[in-house]
């Protein structure tokens, strides 16, 4: 009989069970996003769900399955209270961990990754640490270290990050188990130093959410630090005065694929890496008085995406849409992307500079300038700012301190998508250049700056 460490021995069913479709499809599609991304290899990381028509049982993926093409005999269902494997093969080795978050208050899913720049938080050293922060005084939760992200969408959607270890951290110890139940029970999401984050939620699509968002927040970090510059302060906000309904951030998987052209940028955004899966948002000016509204614009391919028709004087708006709101009511610009742009991001909280400059002729040619909208200008509410004009000087485009890229079109989504990804790439060609001066000794980006003629830097 297979054994889950730290809970008594597994007893299996002689009853097999099948999934049914749309826990299948979660389980695929979510599985398959994350490794797309790199979160995990090709067979690493696990995932699991409350059994959506019997809460006493739950999903769970089997062991060594791979998450990128999971077929429907790699799930196997298990009994919460006394571990009784039904159909399927032999569950996850850290079934007990997932047992004990799903038992969790309001978890109805839970998932592990093995994430790259998110997985580095735990390799520091425990007396100079860069990225996190020692323990808080006066919480109940069990890490030494935190984790404070240094963009707002991490901020907002995740919080501090615990950071928790173990003698063995896998394969579900007791001590394992218990630590991670422990700080799960306070935070959505915890990192296991030497092997990865676990998060909680109310659904698959959540988990897969908050573990891109945990990820793209760790990657700020590190390309700060490895900068030398600190992420600035950004001004204390909560998720009610940013977004709208929590449940509205959250693509679905869905049974038919998503068609059209939104649909299209909204996987450039997820793909690409220019915002985190349930991040940023878009809108198109229908006419003077209302816009289509997708306020979850980053989604895997075949996930469905909300769409809202939205009045332009509606209230309350949050800073989120007022932000497209002051875009199609003050300037000429029909459709508007706001990507939570890691590179972006990064580039604004570690330059004393008002604007980033182009070091490429294709960047130059569109004529953009990404001038840096300082947070306490916007924050929190942008109406009174000078954003319009420091967007038209910019040509179409610039960077919202801690938030990331503001992009727009005057003619459609595909103009804005254009500003965003080649804001994003600027700031990461810029990354590139810096690194290779400071490792050996090449050209700055400055020298790079203006237009070539004549000799080659």
């Amino acid at each position: 009989m297979p054994t889950a460490q730290g809970a008594k021995p597994l007893r299996r069913s002689d009853t097999a069970i099948v999934p049914p479709a749309e826990t299948r499809l979660a389980f695929r599609r979510v599985g398959l996003a994350l490794q797309l991304l790199g979160l995990n290899h090709t067979h690493s990381g696990n995932l699991s769900a409350l059994d959506p028509a019997d809460p006493s049982r739950f999903w769970i993926t089997a062991s060594g399955a791979p998450l990128g093409n999971l077929g429907p005999s790699e799930l196997v269902r298990v009994c919460l209270s006394d571990f009784a494997v039904e159909g399927g093969g032999r569950p996850s080795s850290e079934v007990a961990t997932h047992r004990a978050v799903l038992r969790l208050p309001g978890a109805a899913a839970c998932a592990h990754a093995h994430a790259l720049y998110g997985g580095l938080l735990g390799y520091e050293s425990a007396g100079k640490p860069r990225l996190s922060a020692p323990r808080r005084k006066g919480t109940e939760v069990a890490p030494g270290r935190w984790f404070t992200p240094p963009d707002l969408w991490g901020r907002l959607l995740l919080g501090p990050v615990p950071i928790v270890s173990f003698r063995q951290a896998f394969g579900s110890p007791e001590e394992m188990v218990q630590g991670i139940a422990t700080a799960l029970s306070g935070s959505p999401l915890v990192l296991v130093a030497r092997h990865g984050p676990f998060c909680r939620g109310r659904s698959l699509a959540e988990c897969l959410q908050r573990l891109c968002v945990f990820e793209q927040s760790a990657r700020i970090a590190a390309l700060l630090a490895r900068t030398g510059a600190g992420s600035k302060s950004l001004p204390s906000l909560t998720s009610s005065q940013v977004f709208l309904e929590a449940g509205e951030r959250i693509p679905r998987p869905a049974v038919r694929q998503a068609g059209g052209r939104r649909a299209a940028w909204s996987e450039a955004l997820f793909t690409l890496g220019l915002s985190a899966c349930g991040t940023g948002s878009m809108s198109v000016r229908l006419s003077s008085r209302e816009i289509a509204w997708v306020p979850a614009a980053a989604a895997p391919r075949g996930w469905e995406i909300p769409q809202i028709r939205r009045p332009l004087d509606e209230e309350p708006f949050g800073l989120e849409g007022a932000l497209h709101r002051l875009v199609h009511t003050r300037t000429p610009y029909r459709a508007c992307i706001l990507a939570a742009a890691p590179y972006a991001i990064a580039a604004a909280a570690a330059t004393p500079d008002p604007e980033i400059l182009p070091v490429d002729d294709e960047a130059r040619h569109t004529g953009i300038r990404l001038k840096i909208v300082p947070a306490a200008a916007f924050l929190p509410d942008p109406e009174p700012s000078d954003l319009p004009r420091l967007l038209e000087a910019g040509g179409g485009c610039l960077i919202l301190e801690g938030v990331g890229i503001l992009g727009c079109g005057r003619k459609g989504l595909g103009e804005a998508a254009l500003r965003v990804s080649l804001a994003e790439r600027v700031c990461r060609l810029r990354h590139e250049i810096a690194l290779n001066h400071r490792l050996f000794g090449s050209p700055p980006p400055v020298r790079f700056e203006k237009p070539f003629c004549g000799r080659r830097p």
